[in-house]
């Protein structure tokens, strides 16, 4: 059984049952730096064509998927600019730390609650503004 694959603007984003695994590449990078909406637009495209391969939506939000995204790449670029500076040469911990993310950024997973250890993560950041708003 083939994993249905899409290219949505050059993004490369592939579904698996309850799960959309999506490609950091530069497609995606210049596609985010449209604004602080063309996350949510993409988070938009991709629950749609998840919708449309499997004739039920991915029960992630609009706004967790967005923030998703956007919090792997800048922690892939964070890891890169790290990647051959002082720390990551003279530290061997820190070298581990940064070549894992690396390693582990490069492909996004979201998956809905079952099939994502780490949803309730990316559900809480996407709402701190309506946490801080309530507490306020």
């Amino acid at each position: 059984m083939s994993i249905p694959q899409y290219k949505m603007h050059g993004i490369e984003t592939r579904f698996t049952p309850g799960a959309a695994h999506i490609t950091i590449n530069q497609p995606l990078r210049d596609y985010l730096k449209r604004g602080r909406g063309a996350r949510l637009q993409l988070a938009y495209l991709i629950r749609k064509a998840y919708a449309r391969e499997y004739g039920n939506p991915l029960r992630i939000s609009v706004r967790s998927l967005g923030t998703e995204i956007v919090w792997h790449v800048r922690v892939l670029d964070i890891c890169r600019f790290f990647k051959g500076g002082f720390f990551y040469r003279m530290l061997p911990p820190f070298r581990k730390l940064v070549d894992w993310f690396i390693l582990h950024m490069e492909q996004i997973d979201c998956g809905e609650k079952r099939e994502d250890n780490n949803r309730f993560v990316w559900d809480l950041l996407s709402d701190i503004k309506n946490i801080k708003k309530r507490l306020l």
